[in-house]
């Protein structure tokens, strides 16, 4: 997928259940069914450091950090939405749906304070009210 290899595993009907793979030298990634894989092993476009949502996000984050989490919950949305293995359990509701289209994104980022000290800051950003 892109150049990268991904290590899947599948039920017997050859449906991926969940995949990994590094995406550099320093970042693996752990995925849970096709859709996601392949929106974990494809560029984005914009390149993330030039969205807007994600700078807005990660703004408020501390910068001095060993990395960030973020989540684009509109791509999100998408593929969860999307998925029929969680419509057809029932996991999708439309209060949960509603949640779901109410998240603009989600970041964060971890800091190592000291030899014994690692904390993590979180940021659910909401859209506004329509």
């Amino acid at each position: 997928m892109d150049g990268i290899e991904v290590t899947q595993w599948q039920t017997p009907a050859k449906e991926t259940v969940m995949g990994h793979g590094w995406l550099d030298q320093e970042t693996v990634f752990l995925a849970v069914g096709d859709p996601i894989i392949k929106v974990m092993t494809s560029k984005p476009n914009p390149a993330l450091d030039q969205s807007e949502t994600f700078k807005s996000i990660t703004q408020s984050l501390p910068q001095s950090n060993n990395g960030y989490f973020y989540i684009n919950m509109d791509e999100a949305q998408k593929v969860l939405l999307s998925n029929p293995t969680l419509a057809g359990f029932g996991l999708i509701t439309p209060e949960s749906e509603s949640i779901l289209k109410s998240i603009r994104g989600i970041g964060g980022a971890g800091m190592q304070t000291d030899d014994s000290t690692f904390s993590t800051d979180f940021l659910i950003a909401l859209k506004p009210k329509a």
